[in-house]
């Protein structure tokens, strides 16, 4: 085979998408590469997992590019490697490329798209690092830049830099308008496949930080659909499945959760990001713990620590668990002195909450309430808000019984609603405590119950809907049917999606007709 044939050949596996295969055809092509053909190899070593090529070939045709005189090129090139960078913690050799992207784009116009390419990677890393003030500027100047050039993946970058920095910054609203325009350009397919990775991932962690569960459990199962489309793909997958055992675990799929997070620590090994396979062993830990196996959670949180991460939520909550209540409420007071933005504090206040109300001082804990409903008020998502029910329940289930069953009632029927069913069942053990009545513990259990019991990991409700969709029902029907909206329907389906791991109805329906023939 020629190098005009073997060029070809890559070219053609890189427009299928056929990542590993482009990178090691292009591979073999040696000397003869023009920065074009580099700047494909490293994008191709990157998305099959192989950093150390794409920081190696990105670098080549950086360089190269520079001495063309293709100065943009060369700009977009250092751009990508610190985008690339960042994400995986070399903050030192990230900002060697981003001082060198700048001096190389000092003599650009200032319109230039590679202009409006760098400064969003200098929004990611501000982001990252949770200074929102410091990136909103940048991220206004890329998307003007973006605007003016018709640069459709600057766009989408910039909308979710912006969108991520609104929220940081306290408006909710605001930033999840401006992620659902970003995603949209990655629901249309306008953007290549570094740039819809990179904004799926970045917006589901956005949703994910503040509660926003229906778009975080839309756009999972759209990441998933669109990793499986593409079988030479490594980068993203790991977050794909990180996300995914986020959503079974909050959908109570916890067995399911706990293969999928294992699944993600993998993937994040296999590409040497062990800050990352160490953040999805913590969020297994809270899976094991949420099932009653303690002794698994503290493995998992022995392995994260293993790949230097250190998870304070995690580690309280299993502390807290064990008896450790000292050592527990000592975590919990430091946490709630925590200037963290909302969106970050959302996370841990919960937590917070649960072991102060229990444990804690009677100020301390009032505190802890207080700060859980500011900051629900300031995220304004259904789940903040039922938290905040829950913590205030048990806080007045402390001090005087009076007020303290409408709030927990509330607080189970709204988890009920976000199909969170670990939240409802405490909730309602809350209520069997004040009440001293077995049939909420009965309602408990019945929430807590096994993945592997004979209902599966759906709930009732999604059962009856998957019924109706094998049975061939359009969600129309399927609405009228159950007496529910056809938005719900779409969310149990959403839903249903992401606890089973299939991507359509039909795989739906046939998962059904096995679990009832088998």
């Amino acid at each position: 085979m020629d190098i005009v044939e073997a060029l070809q050949r890559a070219r053609d596996a890189y427009e299928r998408r056929e990542w590993l295969t482009a990178f090691q055809t292009l591979s073999r092509a040696g000397d003869a590469l023009s920065a074009a053909d580099l700047a494909d190899l490293g994008t191709a070593a990157h998305l099959a997992g192989r950093h150390d090529d794409f920081v190696h070939a990105m670098s080549r045709a950086c360089q190269l590019y520079e001495q063309n005189g293709e100065i943009a090129r060369a700009v977009r090139c250092a751009a990508f490697l610190v985008d690339v960078l960042v994400f995986r913690g070399e903050v030192a050799v990230a900002g060697g490329w981003m001082g060198r992207g700048e001096r190389l784009a000092s003599v650009l116009p200032e319109e230039d798209a590679a202009v409006g390419h760098l400064l969003f990677s200098g929004v990611l890393s501000e982001v990252m690092a949770g200074r929102p003030d410091a990136a909103v500027g940048r991220a206004q100047r890329a998307l003007a830049i973006a605007e003016r050039t018709g640069d459709v993946e600057l766009r989408a970058k910039a909308l979710m830099g912006l969108g991520r920095c609104r929220i940081l910054l306290g408006d909710v609203p605001a930033g999840l308008a401006l992620l659902d325009e970003a995603m949209i350009g990655v629901l249309t397919g306008e953007l290549s496949a570094v740039d819809a990775g990179r904004v799926y991932c970045s917006c589901i962690e956005a949703c994910q930080e503040i509660g926003e569960l229906q778009r975080m459990s839309e756009w999972t199962l759209a990441l998933g659909v669109w990793c499986d489309r593409q079988p030479e793909l490594v980068a993203f997958t790991g977050q794909c499945a990180l996300h995914r055992g986020q959503m079974m675990r909050a959908h109570g799929a916890l067995e399911s959760a706990a293969d999928e997070l294992e699944h993600a620590a993998t993937r994040y090994q296999a590409i040497d990001m062990p800050q990352a396979a160490g953040a999805a062993l913590a969020e297994m830990a809270e899976v094991h713990r949420r099932r009653g196996d303690l002794r698994a959670a503290a493995v998992a949180l022995e392995r994260a620590r293993a790949y230097g991460y250190m998870s304070r939520v995690e580690e309280m909550l299993l502390r807290f668990s064990t008896g450790d209540r000292e050592s527990a409420v000592a975590s919990a007071r430091r946490m709630l002195a925590s200037q963290a933005p909302a969106s970050r504090r959302a996370r841990m206040l919960p937590a917070v909450a649960e072991v102060l109300v229990v444990a804690g001082g009677e100020d301390e804990a009032a505190q802890a309430v207080s700060a859980m409903e500011q900051t629900a008020a300031t995220l304004g998502t259904a789940t903040a808000a039922a938290q905040a029910t829950l913590a205030r329940g048990r806080l007045a289930a402390r001090l005087g019984p009076d007020s303290a069953e409408p709030l927990l009632r509330e607080a189970a029927s709204a988890f009920r609603r976000l199909d969170c069913p670990w939240e409802a069942a405490q909730a309602h053990l809350a209520l069997a405590e004040l009440l001293d009545d077995e049939d909420e513990r009965a309602a408990a259990a019945d929430l807590l119950r096994p993945d592997a019991d004979e209902s599966g990991p759906l709930s009732r409700r999604e059962t009856e809907v998957l019924g109706l969709v094998a049975a061939g029902h359009s969600n129309r029907r399927i609405a009228e049917t159950l007496h529910l909206s056809e938005k719900t329907v779409a969310r149990h389906l959403s839903n249903i999606f992401v606890k089973l791991g299939v991507s359509s109805r039909t795989a739906a329906a046939a998962w059904a007709h096995a679990r009832r023939h088998g």
